[in-house]
């Protein structure tokens, strides 16, 4: 039985924030996940729910204003054990989705209109590959010709980047759609009421699309072979596809 299938023509590739940092981290990783589409594995995602529970109840606020419900009903989904055999705090998830209402109110006080969950979808052509672009925005922020990009973050701690990397991303997705740059970009980190805002400009579209180069380059170079994936840094409790991912990598040391 192959274990791949390397008769495969041609690969539908798309690319978001999230698929991009994930090849960056590990392109093996990337080639079980987006490539042959392997089966995940199940690994704890409780943190992440609980932080779906409150993004979910936010976009509701937005919307129509009637969230309590929602968020309460999220949250009861969540399983509460934690990565580490912890319990989760489930009072801080509703304190950040209070910060989050409050954050809104804000917005709308000052006179800016809001646009929940905006999905920016598109399909472009990269080194005569088709390529279909795509991300989800938490919220848009707008006055007169003014645009702010807002996200909201439950995260403990600020990741290595600073979330710099998903807010250049967002900036080259913003601008090739509308072709305007936004202002600013806010991420809330609701837990501690700290918030990372910046600006970027056109330099910023150029770096992302030289990247995006870049990984059209190597899917295309590469195709469906496994052993031409490198390993990068798949060693990661958020990877689905760990066990083929350290499976492949001892076969080659075997090698």
């Amino acid at each position: 039985i192959l274990q791949y299938i390397n008769a495969v023509m041609c690969i539908d590739l798309s690319i978001s924030y999230s698929s991009l940092s994930m090849f960056k981290k590990s392109p093996l990783e990337y080639f079980f996940a987006k490539i042959i589409k392997e089966p995940p594995e199940k690994i704890n995602s409780s943190y992440g729910d609980a932080g779906s529970a409150v993004h979910k109840a936010l976009d509701t606020y937005l919307k129509n204003g009637n969230s309590d419900k929602v968020f309460e009903e999220q949250i009861k989904k969540v399983d509460l054990h934690g990565i580490h055999g912890e319990t989760l705090n489930i009072q801080k998830f509703r304190d950040c989705y209070e910060k989050g209402k409050k954050i809104i109110d804000e917005f709308r006080a000052d006179g800016y209109t809001l646009v929940p969950e905006m999905k920016i979808e598109y399909t472009t052509n990269v080194l005569d590959t088709k390529l279909k672009v795509v991300g989800y925005i938490d919220v848009v922020a707008k006055k007169g010709e003014e645009v702010i990009i807002l996200d909201w973050k439950t995260n403990s701690s600020v990741p290595e980047d600073g979330f710099i990397g998903q807010q250049e991303f967002y900036t080259y997705l913003y601008y090739t759609k509308f072709k305007k740059l936004p202002k600013t970009f806010i991420w809330y980190m609701l837990k501690n009421g700290n918030k990372l805002e910046r600006q970027f400009g056109l330099d910023t579209v150029k770096k992302i699309e030289t990247e995006i180069e870049n990984f059209v380059k190597y899917i295309n170079d590469r195709g469906t072979d496994v052993e031409l994936y490198d390993e990068g840094n798949y060693e990661h409790i958020f990877n689905e596809h760990f066990t083929s991912c350290r499976n492949e990598s001892m076969k080659r040391k075997k090698t």
